[in-house]
């Protein structure tokens, strides 16, 4: 009995793994090992796919981009829409529901009252299988109105612009007769002017009842300026030229900030 005992003891103490297992440290279990031994080199392999997916998901942005843009161009045109006629409510709304209606989108746009009638000019994006419907709408449609509409290569806002050197608002104002106009304009243009607006009216004089023609505008002078280009003989010239038509002619520098880089603006 004390055999079996004793034998039975040594049994119950001694550990039943084979060799191999007694070779493994107790800080873990062979599969612990396994995964700490390769999590650096799976952590590696997951970062380069990441990695791979993030350059293939960029590049596959970009080439959508590129379609998306691709198909805007080819599938649309621009229009520019220039319309006169009687002034009365409601113009510039008509107009821009053809737009809407034809799926078009209105750009930039200019409005101005010449004395009993409303002058409008546009610029509009619309789909090319709508251009014939909505220039019929326009030019048939709108009560009262006189509308052209051409189509043009690209929007105006793709064009570059002209940096600008010098601006100036010039001011005309005398007894009205027959050139003012053209005589100002043309030598503005031969000093290499540009008009960027210009407004002219007649009103009666306050003293003597006689008609009074008044002109007012803005001319620029784009980069580079010409070599020959006097700021000083331009002021003295266009008095004299004012004087010659028994006008008062005046430019000063133009205080609109559109043209605060103006070298002349200090």
């Amino acid at each position: 009995f004390q055999r079996t005992q004793n034998t039975h003891q040594r049994t119950k103490c001694q550990p039943h793994h084979s060799p191999s297992s007694r070779c493994i440290s107790s800080s873990g279990s062979p599969h612990r090992l396994l995964i700490q031994t390769m999590l650096p080199s799976i952590s590696a392999n997951l970062l380069r796919r990441a990695r791979t997916l993030q350059r293939t998901h960029t590049a596959s942005k970009a080439l959508i981009a590129r379609t998306l843009s691709s198909s805007k161009s080819t599938s649309t045109t621009h229009l520019v829409v220039n319309a006169v006629g009687d002034d009365r409510p409601g113009i510039v709304s008509e107009i821009s529901q053809h737009v809407s209606k034809q799926g078009g989108n209105v750009g930039a746009s200019q409005a101005a009252k010449l004395g009993p009638y409303f002058s409008l000019l546009m610029m509009v994006e619309c789909p090319k299988s709508s251009v014939d419907d909505l220039k019929e709408a326009i030019t048939t449609e709108m009560k009262g109105m006189n509308a052209s509409i051409f189509e043009t290569t690209a929007a105006a806002e793709s064009k570059p612009t002209p940096a600008v050197a010098y601006s100036g608002r010039f001011t005309v104002s005398g007894a009205d007769h027959i050139g003012i106009v053209h005589k100002v304009t043309s030598y503005l243009a031969s000093k290499g002017f540009m008009i960027d607006s210009m407004k002219t009216t007649d009103e009666i004089a306050p003293h003597g009842g006689t008609t009074l023609f008044l002109m007012e505008g803005v001319a620029t002078v784009p980069e580079p300026v010409p070599k020959s280009f006097d700021l000083d003989a331009v002021h003295s010239e266009l008095a004299a030229l004012g004087d010659s038509m028994n006008c008062d002619v005046s430019m000063v520098e133009s205080e609109s900030e559109e043209y605060a880089a103006s070298f002349y603006g200090g």
